[in-house]
């Protein structure tokens, strides 16, 4: 795997593991899921519903909705606005909210999981904000 991480005058937080579709990712404290796999270089986070095209982060602040992944079993989560947290499944995402082909079946609990929200981009502060994957409106 390729690091495409900036690397000299950069200060990063403690690395952990994500998984995303079955393969392991550094990430570090204060990465949006988006960037842990704009680093790796995966570049397609999704496909379209009706001509099956593959999308990736297109906007990088969630304004669109090219990034939509499931995480942590929960569909249509913006990878953009999502930061990695220690132990977090990513799965790439078909259509409208289903997991796309190539993905081992969920072994987590189910949509109950929470997500942590990224907050304050123009700081680059990632306070802990927490809320329901399942509650309303993500963006």
């Amino acid at each position: 795997m390729v690091d495409r991480r900036v690397g000299k005058g950069v200060k990063r937080g403690k690395p952990f593991e994500i998984e995303v579709d079955g393969e392991k990712l550094i990430a570090y404290e204060g990465e949006s899921v988006a960037a842990v796999l704009v680093a790796a270089g995966r570049r397609t986070f999704r496909w379209t519903e009706k001509k099956k095209q593959p999308r990736g982060m297109y906007c990088g602040i969630g304004l669109c909705h090219d990034c939509m992944m499931v995480i942590n079993g929960v569909p249509n989560t913006k990878a953009c606005q999502t930061l990695a947290t220690p132990g977090c499944r990513v799965e790439s995402q078909q259509g409208l909210g289903t997991r796309g082909p190539k993905v081992r079946p969920s072994t987590s609990s189910g949509p109950s999981a929470e997500v942590t929200k990224v907050k304050n981009r123009e700081t680059q502060q990632f306070p802990e904000t927490k809320y329901s994957a399942c509650e309303g409106d993500m963006s």
